[in-house]
């Protein structure tokens, strides 16, 4: 199994490679989604990243089916994005170069996860990941008020 990471790029990226992203974004008008080749070559995985649909947010990983490999559940988001990816080494350094908290970042242990960033609802974020016989899903927008993550 391998280790990936739910949470905000700009937790996870150097200074330098957060502002060519930034730029991106900036290019692209703020299209996520379009910038995730670029996100994948800077974090020198492949990844993907959409906005959260409410700015700085808070939400919870759950297992919805099969065995439970979700080894930190909470994430966060300042910069109003979320991100998925393989963690490595270089974004472990980052994270404690930059001392961020461990409730900004899930940490989910997966052999082959597909992950699903979606805002049918214009004002909330949904990521889902699957995984074999598992699921995974983060909270919506009504559950996370009812959590006080918003």
């Amino acid at each position: 199994m391998r280790t990936y990471i739910i949470t905000d790029p700009s937790y996870i990226m150097s200074g330098a490679n957060w502002e060519k992203y930034c730029q991106a974004l900036e290019d692209s008008n703020q299209n996520a989604p379009a910038c995730n080749a670029l996100l994948s070559e800077l974090l020198m995985v492949p990844a993907m990243a959409d906005r959260t649909g409410y700015g700085d947010w808070g939400n919870v990983l759950n297992c919805e089916e099969g065995e439970d490999h979700v080894l930190r559940e909470e994430f966060c988001a300042d910069a109003g994005m979320v991100c998925c990816c393989e963690f490595t080494p270089e974004m472990e350094a980052v994270i404690r170069e930059k001392k961020i908290g461990r409730w900004c970042y899930a940490i989910l242990e997966a052999e082959n996860p597909v992950f699903e960033i979606s805002r049918k609802d214009p004002s909330w974020t949904m990521v889902k990941v699957t995984d074999g016989d598992s699921v995974y899903s983060t909270l919506t927008r009504k559950e996370a008020a009812l959590l006080e993550l918003i």
